[in-house]
């Protein structure tokens, strides 16, 4: 198949194309205009994996968790596009998808959620034993067992304290994991699963700071 997947979750955004079995990825760290990167990101990718946009046969998104405006641009941008083209789509786990890029073993996979937390989840050779959740660094990382690889944005950050507990930080921990978005899509579309573009729930693990005034 021939699949686009995207995640803007992170602040390390990412934008990969998957065709017989192999992947073509962009990833970019950025602060602000990431919606101005992903469909030109997509364009690039699809010529350099030899075929034009409008053969895509799925599109997959990041839903979460991660930052609140990061997760809407890419739902909206990665929405969009399966809408326009008629094809299937697919959403699935920012954390998971970082958890597997890893591959067996003991995984934490977290992402900086500010204010001294993490969206975070523990597995053990793929198998999910905690999480997600948001919550203190320091808490997810004692769900491990040591040794154990840490990777997402929240490794880098909290590096000092995966070390301290016997742990490492993977290479690449800031990777959007983008191209195993595309993997799981792949995956879940040859099971003929999708879900429709225009039912999307993020997942957030946290409510909005903005509280409306009362009435």
């Amino acid at each position: 198949m021939r699949i686009l997947a995207i995640d803007t979750c992170g602040p390390v955004i990412g934008v990969a194309v998957r065709a017989d079995g192999r992947n073509w990825v962009r990833s970019e760290r950025v602060s602000r205009g990431a919606e101005t990167l992903l469909v030109p990101w997509a364009l690039e990718l699809c010529a350099e994996a030899g075929f034009p946009l409008r053969e895509l046969e799925g599109i997959a998104c990041a839903n979460g968790p991660g930052a609140f405006t990061g997760i809407r641009v890419g739902m909206a941008a990665a929405a969009g596009l399966a809408i326009g083209l008629k094809v299937p789509f697919w959403v699935g786990s920012s954390l998971t998808a970082r958890s597997n890029r890893i591959g067996v073993g003991r995984v934490l996979s977290m992402l900086d959620a500010k204010k001294s937390r993490v969206y975070a989840e523990y597995r053990v050779d793929g198998v999910l034993v905690h999480g997600p959740e948001d919550i203190a660094p320091d808490l997810a990382i004692r769900w491990c067992e040591s040794p154990f690889l840490a990777t997402g944005e929240g490794a880098t950050v909290y590096a000092s304290q995966v070390n301290a507990a016997g742990g490492q930080v993977a290479g690449e921990a800031d990777h959007p994991a983008v191209d195993q978005l595309a993997v799981h899509a792949e995956q879940a579309f040859l099971r003929g699963e999708s879900t429709s573009p225009l039912q999307l729930e993020p997942v957030y693990l946290r409510g909005a700071d903005a509280i409306p005034p009362p009435r």
